[in-house]
């Protein structure tokens, strides 16, 4: 588990602090009341007994009826704050963990795991959200009560007050012991849990591909073996959380019992009164409520920090502050000796030098694996070179604030994303075209056919179902268009579109970033006809550049590419 952070709970306690310093004297005034309750046991039995008048025993009753209905009044405001001050700090926390993902400049650490963050949103922020519930509404004053409980005890019998402390003492220490197995269970069930989501998952996007090769058989076996190791760690933890909690309080009433018997006769010999026995029951009985707090302490504290320390550990992402300044040179795009080690160990980027000249269009060209991906997500700032330097609009992409950088670069890609709402949204997210501006973008790149048939046009609420991926890709080539910025980087985004859609496509791109830099990075040639200048990229380098007809008389492996493309010879 990662280290805590200095703040810690504190963070999301802090706004919350005047409703919890409420519940703090809610609670301090029930506790002060159910003792006051106690307490008036003996007057009224000892006024009973004496045989005193009626007034001073129904005095007495009406402050106890009092006091019982200052504390069931303090027990129901401090249990509805507590509900709303767990349920901010829940709140407080899944925005964070949202926020924390949208900032990263990490992309690959937030791939650790599938759902880790899905995980944390549910499972562990449900179980941080009880905790403080709990906390607040029932264990909050439990302290406070343990310790007037062991000194009105005391006041009782020395005796008994000493040996029900060391009792407490004792049964402390022996929960935690019992307690530190499931503290390691609770971690590795949730991580279980997160397997199983993670092999879940999985199946639903890929449940053509399992159908298609028929691995139903594998992948239910896979799925059933993270499932039943959930299962087992599920189960072991809530009977060893189980038994511990009431074997404690059987203790605790064993010793309670024996320490009873063994102090009935005082020193002189007298027995004890029917009167202090009756107080000294109704003492020992809310000691025993109340030391349900150690169980809490030894069993979910510590499960509810295993899951802040996760919740802590999604959201620890990698964001940089650099403080660099823009140095613009004339180029969009300037790479210098620029290599790149991936989080595998892998050189796939070596040596690159790369220049781009502002308001041309430019296509970076090769086989797989030649090092374009990569060149793209340094471009975008999502990585930074192992060596040598890279500057974007004059800005270099190891010591300038990657948002600086992304704010001047508009990117569609290969991997296009629909957004949960509508198609307003997914093609202008943050409202800076009005309906007109937008239906005139789809009618350049093809969209606008798409847009017709649906039941709402742009209102029509998407998912990833309601689009083929063609249509997808020009969605995400639509919503690039629309952005205003100086780079416009277009990867490998035309390869679900039919011919005409991608002539369609490009023409847009060559009609509304006139005057801007493109750059599209592709595996084939067809944009290359309409760039003005087209980079052979291979083995993590540039290895040849210039215009189309130059690179087909001096570079093979280009010419051979292309002509590989159009069923030539090789």
């Amino acid at each position: 588990m990662p280290p805590r952070s200095p703040n810690g709970m504190w963070k999301y306690l802090k706004p919350c602090m005047p409703r919890i310093c409420v519940i703090v004297f809610l609670q301090t005034v029930g506790v002060v009341a159910q003792v006051v309750s106690i307490g008036l046991l003996k007057p009224i039995v000892d006024a009973s007994t004496s045989g005193e008048g009626t007034d001073v025993i129904l005095y007495m009753g009406a402050l106890l009826l009092l006091a019982a209905m200052i504390m069931g009044i303090a027990v129901a405001l401090s249990s509805r704050l507590s509900s709303k001050v767990a349920a901010s700090v829940a709140a407080m926390m899944r925005s964070d963990i949202l926020e924390s993902s949208l900032r990263s400049d990490d992309l690959g650490r937030l791939n650790k795991s599938t759902t880790y963050a899905m995980t944390c949103l549910t499972a562990d922020i449900a179980v941080v959200q009880e905790h403080v519930l709990l906390c607040l509404k029932t264990y909050l004053p439990m302290p406070i009560l343990v310790l007037f409980m062991l000194v009105a005890t005391y006041t009782v019998s020395e005796d008994v007050g000493k040996v029900l402390f060391f009792t407490v003492v004792a049964i402390f220490a022996l929960t935690y012991y019992l307690s530190k197995r499931i503290t390691r269970l609770h971690a590795e069930r949730t991580d279980a849990l997160d397997m199983m989501n993670v092999t879940m998952r999985e199946k639903i996007p890929g449940a053509r591909t399992i159908r298609s090769y028929g691995g139903s058989e594998y992948e239910t076996r896979k799925f059933d073996v993270a499932s039943d190791r959930f299962g087992f760690l599920t189960k072991q933890t809530v009977l060893k959380s189980y038994y511990i909690p009431f074997m404690t309080t059987a203790f605790l009433w064993i010793f309670i019992i024996l320490v009873y018997l063994a102090s009935a006769l005082d020193n002189s010999g007298k027995v004890i009164s029917p009167v202090d026995l009756t107080l000294f029951l109704q003492y020992t009985t809310c000691t025993v409520s109340a030391l349900s707090l150690i169980p809490y302490i030894c069993l979910k504290a510590p499960r509810a920090s295993i899951s802040f320390r996760r919740i802590e550990d999604s959201m620890e992402v990698k964001t940089d502050r650099r403080e660099g300044r823009p140095e613009p040179n004339g180029f969009a795009i300037c790479a210098s000796k620029v290599s790149f080690i991936d989080r595998f160990g892998r050189h796939t980027v070596n040596d690159l030098d790369l220049k781009i000249p502002e308001g041309r269009i430019s296509t970076v060209i090769g086989p797989n694996g030649c090092g374009k991906t990569e060149l793209v997500d340094m471009i975008l700032a999502f990585e930074r070179p192992t060596s040598g330097t890279l500057k974007v609009m004059g800005m270099d992409v190891a010591s300038c604030d990657p948002r600086a950088i992304r704010s001047r670069v508009s990117y569609s890609g290969k991997q296009s994303n629909v957004f949960g709402g509508t198609l307003r949204f997914n093609l202008d997210p943050y409202g800076n075209h009005d309906d007109a501006g937008i239906l005139e973008a789809c009618e350049d790149t093809g969209l606008a056919k798409y847009v017709r048939s649906l039941p709402h046009g742009l209102d029509t609420k998407m998912s990833p179902e309601r689009m083929s991926g063609g249509q997808n890709q020009l969605m995400s080539l639509t919503r690039c268009l629309l952005r205003e910025a100086d780079v416009y980087v277009l990867d490998d985004c035309f390869f679900s579109l039919d011919e005409d859609s991608r002539k369609t496509a490009i023409d847009a791109v060559i009609r509304r970033c006139k005057g801007k830099t493109v750059l599209f990075t592709l595996h084939d040639t067809i944009t290359v006809a309409i760039s003005d200048d087209v980079y052979y990229m291979s083995g993590g380098r540039i290895e040849d550049f210039g215009d189309h007809e130059g690179l087909l008389s001096r570079s093979k492996e280009y010419a051979r590419m292309f002509n590989l493309e159009r069923g030539g010879s090789r």
